[in-house]
């Protein structure tokens, strides 16, 4: 099994926090007892995953399945469930996660704790404990700055990366998040470090944050577009035509 570098761990981490799923799974034996999995998966759809991205995530471990979604879409799942390859890689990612940290820090805890028992009388408890817990947000230590390779895993899963023609010549360009207001944690972090607006909540109880990635704001644009490209898997292709497009207006 290939390690994991430094670097893929903490995109990993923003990639989570935006779409993972850490999960209890309770199977029951033909003698009755009932034990505790935890089962870590990420999607994506083929369409945005170009490249296979989830697929080359096995040589670390775990299993990626094709599958169709509900809305008939091919579609991608990383699923890891073996104890070793959770036992090495959660200790790993969740400290560089910012909204789901406490969160599974709490349920890797439990799950730790009963290996090899017999949860029959606690499923309930700990169905409870995984809802109550993710109300939990935040990271497990206070992060002043996000990390670039954070920053492009949660832009590649919640993030958009907008290049829109405006009238005959002009092109609207901004980068923007969306998250549940309960998940605002990120958003904050990405207006602190990064500038731009954070909206007031939607009807449907979600935020937004934006940045301006136009001509005018090119000295902050490229740069930062250049960065987040290092790391990107999935959004790659958006950050280049943004790129080839401030770099060819340069002199404008």
């Amino acid at each position: 099994m290939t390690k994991m570098n430094e670097s893929e761990v903490k995109y990993l981490a923003g990639l989570l926090d935006a779409d993972g799923s850490l999960s209890f799974k309770f199977c029951k034996t033909q003698t009755g007892n009932t034990y505790c999995y935890l089962v870590l998966a990420i999607t994506a759809v083929s369409h945005i995953d170009r490249k296979g991205y989830l697929l080359s995530l096995e040589k670390y471990g775990g299993k990626t399945i094709e599958y169709k979604n509900n809305a008939g879409n091919t579609a991608f799942k990383w699923q890891v469930q073996d104890r070793a390859t959770l036992n090495k890689f959660l200790p790993r990612v969740l400290k560089h996660m910012v909204i789901k940290a406490k969160h599974w820090d709490t349920i890797f805890a439990a799950y730790t704790d009963l290996k090899g028992q017999d949860v029959t009388d606690k499923v309930e408890m700990l169905k409870a404990l995984s809802t109550e817990s993710r109300k939990n947000v935040g990271p497990l230590k206070a992060k002043n700055h996000p990390t670039w390779a954070w920053v492009a895993g949660y832009l590649d899963g919640d993030g958009c990366y907008t290049f829109a023609k405006r009238g005959e010549y002009g092109r609207t360009m901004h980068v923007g998040a969306i998250a549940h207001v309960d998940d605002v944690v990120a958003l904050e972090l990405l207006q602190k470090a990064f500038g731009g607006s954070l909206y007031e909540p939607q009807p449907d109880n979600t935020r937004l944050w934006r940045r301006g990635l136009g001509k005018t704001q090119k000295s902050f644009a490229i740069p930062f577009l250049r960065k987040v490209h290092r790391h990107s898997r999935l959004k790659g292709h958006k950050i280049e035509r943004m790129l080839e497009f401030l770099n060819s207006s340069r002199n404008d």
